[in-house]
């Protein structure tokens, strides 16, 4: 016991390292250190593979060698871990952490480039759940996220262009044109495809360099701040809250759902080094509390108590930025739009039955979030 405490402290004081100089953009020199941490840790757990009465520190050996080997990139020994993990008599808790561990480790494997090489433009785009298998996915799961990412695009583009906020109406065709979006076909080993926004490479002289190279990085950088729960870093990145809260809405849609997709991963070549993005974050966790609009300040703090509405989206007037939305017992109700939702999130939700969480008003209600309901 004295030699697997020893070995198991060694390999906490080495993967604390790694994660300090993972921190620090240190790559190389990380992952190398969590393949030594991983050894320690291995070694320490494989004493106890026979001792299946060494609960829970038997799994959680098991499961922390998996975790090590996973951060440093060996995905088939993450896969052994947990299968010595599971084949004991982990506590239930450490079971489902281990089986929840499997699927973050499959995930991770898909997001790695194989024989892919991926342009300035393009990122790959990968998904995990219960609705996704070798290069199928339901249908749309896929489309209703390769939409907002495109919507993501178009927007990122005009937000750096300077543009101000278009409340109605489409993108500027010469804009589409030059930013349009463009899918692989599956790949074989997984639902990933490769997404490359702009023309193809023939025609890049027609890109404006200066934006075009920006798009792939402002998109990853915001998305990993929501991710990460940091919305106030991107407010005060995105100055006008118009394009923050479309930014915000817009990710929640892209999110996992936490049921049929589980994690939802991008892969880029940003600045000459490869980013990943594993977006974990359930869209029930993102909430986008658009309330915060100086014509309805109410020093009645009741006027502000949120409700929810069921129900069919039958009316939007968009030069008002109001919406009806009736209950399934004929009740309707008006809704106020903050700015920067009405195109790209309520939109693409017309005559859906949905679900809007909303805050009272006199007589109308201003909407605080939306959810299609399945």
């Amino acid at each position: 016991m004295i030699e697997l405490n020893t070995l198991h402290n060694q390999s906490m004081d080495i993967a604390e390292k790694a994660f300090l100089l993972q921190q620090k953009g240190e790559d190389l020199l990380a992952t190398e250190s969590f393949e030594a941490a991983f050894q320690l840790e291995k070694e320490a757990a494989l004493l106890l593979l026979g001792d299946y009465e060494a609960e829970p520190t038997r799994s959680i050996l098991f499961r922390s060698a998996a975790s090590l080997a996973m951060n440093a990139g060996d995905f088939r020994e993450a896969e052994k871990m947990i299968a010595n993990g599971l084949a004991g008599n982990p506590p239930l808790e450490i079971a489902e952490e281990l089986r929840d561990l499997y699927e973050q480790v499959t995930f991770e494997r898909h997001m790695v480039l194989k024989g892919v090489s991926l342009l300035a433009n393009e990122f790959q785009l990968s998904f995990n759940g219960k609705e996704t298998g070798l290069g199928i996915i339901k249908k749309e799961e896929y489309t209703d996220r390769v939409d907002a990412i495109e919507a993501l695009a178009i927007r990122t583009v005009e937000r750096i262009s300077k543009l101000p906020f278009r409340e109605s109406g489409p993108a500027s065709r010469d804009l589409k044109e030059k930013y349009s979006m463009y899918t692989s076909i599956p790949r074989a080993a997984s639902y990933a495809v490769t997404i490359s926004i702009g023309q193809p490479v023939l025609q890049s002289a027609m890109f404006d360099e200066s934006v075009h190279d920006k798009i792939i990085d402002e998109i990853f950088e915001g998305m990993e701040m929501v991710n990460q729960s940091k919305e106030n870093e991107l407010r005060n990145k995105i100055k006008d809250e118009a394009y923050f809260k479309n930014f915000l809405a817009l990710s929640k849609k892209i999110a996992p759902d936490g049921e049929d997709v589980n994690l939802v991963g991008f892969t880029a070549f940003i600045n000459g080094k490869e980013r990943k993005l594993p977006f974990k974050r359930t869209r029930k966790n993102i909430s986008i509390s658009l309330a915060e609009n100086s014509n309805w300040e109410d020093d009645n703090e009741a006027a502000y108590n949120i409700r929810e509405i069921t129900g069919k989206l039958s009316y939007a007037d968009g030069d008002n930025n109001r919406i009806r939305i009736t209950e399934s017992n004929g009740k309707a109700h008006l809704v106020m739009v903050p700015q920067g939702l009405m195109n790209d999130i309520v939109k693409p939700y017309w005559d859906d039955l949905v679900t809007l969480s909303v805050r009272k008003k006199g007589r109308f209600f201003l909407l605080d979030d939306i959810t299609k309901e399945s």
